[in-house]
């Protein structure tokens, strides 16, 4: 995706980008750029996204094999998307601090915070 914006605009709280938002302009991007639509677009776009939040919160494509289960998991697959969504990746680990610290900057607890980034 491209942004009017960077990643460290997002962190560094210069430029509001929510996880809603940034889950509204992926599914956006897949469909377009994939010319698919309803459930096809449904499951391109969670895989997407997953391969994506697995990395922008430093975990392994190896890991997110294993916790599907290797079901229909192919690390072939998921590093050729990995590698076409590392901006996204980018801007979401972005999101995902930016909304931890503003939880923690609240007087959150890091748990409580935590599970703020859940529910947004």
């Amino acid at each position: 995706m491209e942004w009017a914006f960077t990643p460290k605009d997002v962190e560094n709280g210069k430029t509001e980008y929510s996880l809603a938002q940034f889950r509204d302009d992926l599914k956006k991007e897949i469909a377009a750029q994939h010319g698919v639509d309803g459930g096809d677009a449904e499951l391109l776009f969670r895989l997407v996204y997953d391969v994506c939040y697995w990395l922008a919160t430093e975990s392994t494509l190896e890991n997110l094999i294993e916790f599907y289960g290797g079901s229909m998991m192919d690390i072939k697959m998921l590093e050729i998307i990995a590698e076409q969504n590392k901006d996204n990746v980018g801007m979401l680990k972005a999101v995902i601090k930016r909304n931890y610290d503003s939880g923690l900057n609240a007087g959150l607890t890091q748990a409580e915070a935590l599970k703020l980034l859940v529910a947004k």
